[in-house]
């Protein structure tokens, strides 16, 4: 099987060397693209972004397209069809997000590269554009949402063929509301999604898998349920921390995406341990200072769009280390206050 890297070389040199005639024949789909857009092989001899380029302008605005766009989507064409001969879909090294635009049409940071095992937190005031950014990530974005965004998975375009393979486990989407429906206690729920996952020769494990799930998840929770606990009765705290637990350890998705984690009483430092631990890409969308700075990496969304990646700097490091202590004494607070217990200690300083 060939590697990610070599396939990806393969498509790029045939588009960028091969004849277009040699092109429509081996990519049947890239042929099906230009009879779509009325946009005949006329000069077989020449390149595609040679052939794209020897038609006039109106050619492409009467058809709704640019020249960039025809040869973004053959790209993407050609991808998908390399990289679905094989039967499942490769391993997900890095996704990139290909800007599109802003809320005023302005065009965004072009790229940002998110490697497998971090964790980048993604900030912006509220109403800027953080959850539309995570929603096109789990919908695998191709251009066809309001953003204009493009995903790319390990370097390269997705296709529909590629999307349609990952529909379903592509990406692990915590929102900041969830209800569950069904009448389960937290062993049955869980045993039925680790019964989805594991082998029929490893299901005696299956309890020791939902002890270790339901630690996980009461160390995250501020207040700890048990297995006989109904899931429609936890709280949103318990709900969340239930699914982040469930998420490292069962589900296969190499993608999370949490919005908002410091709405639902959670360890949310806890919680970034725990999920880059797993080697998966998290992306955590807050207005919390101690989680944006507990990420080496954020994204800034302005106005709709990607205004720029920060790397966190050396005076933030000992800004983070200040608001841990800061974040202690409020726990401590919160704790006593929870307990009906009064607070005997003068404020002199949180340090």
């Amino acid at each position: 099987m060939q590697s990610p890297e070599s396939k990806q070389e393969c498509w790029k040199n045939e588009l960028e060397n091969l004849p277009a005639e040699q092109i429509c024949t081996r990519y049947t789909e890239v042929l099906e693209l230009f009879k779509q857009f009325e946009i005949p092989v006329i000069y077989p001899d020449v390149t595609v972004k040679e052939l794209i380029a020897a038609f006039p302008n109106h050619v492409f605005r009467d058809r709704g397209t640019t020249r960039q766009e025809l040869y973004e989507k053959v790209k993407t064409c050609m991808a998908d069809t390399g990289d679905t001969k094989d039967e499942t879909p490769e391993k997900i090294e890095t996704i990139t997000i290909v800007g599109g635009h802003d809320k005023n049409g302005q065009a965004e940071q072009k790229e940002v590269c998110l490697h497998r095992g971090e964790v980048v937190c993604v900030v912006g005031k509220t109403g800027s554009g953080k959850t539309r950014f995570l929603e096109d990530i789990e919908y695998i974005a191709d251009g066809d949402t309001v953003t204009g965004r493009r995903i790319w998975m390990n370097g390269r375009p997705v296709g529909e063929k590629q999307r349609e393979a990952w529909e379903n486990h592509f990406c692990a989407y915590l929102s900041q509301t969830m209800n569950y429906v069904m009448e389960l206690t937290c062993a049955e729920f869980l045993q039925i999604h680790i019964s989805c996952h594991t082998p029929e020769k490893e299901k005696e494990r299956v309890e020791a898998q939902i002890d270790r799930i339901l630690a996980c998840a009461n160390s995250i929770a501020g207040e700890p349920f048990t297995r006989e606990s109904y899931i429609t009765q936890l709280s949103g705290g318990q709900s969340r921390a239930l699914m982040i637990a469930d998420i490292a350890y069962i589900s296969d998705a190499p993608v999370v995406l949490i919005d908002e984690p410091e709405n639902a009483g959670i360890d949310c430092e806890e919680v970034i341990r725990l999920l880059a631990g797993k080697e998966k890409i998290v992306l955590i969308s807050t207005h919390d200072p101690l989680i944006a700075l507990s990420c080496e990496k954020r994204i800034v969304i302005r106005n709709g769009g990607i205004a720029k990646l920060q790397q966190r700097s050396a005076c933030e490091k000992e800004w983070k280390v200040y608001l841990e202590e800061v974040n202690q004494k409020m726990k401590m607070i919160r704790g006593k206050i929870r307990n009906g217990e009064n607070i005997m200690e003068q404020p002199q300083g949180i340090l």
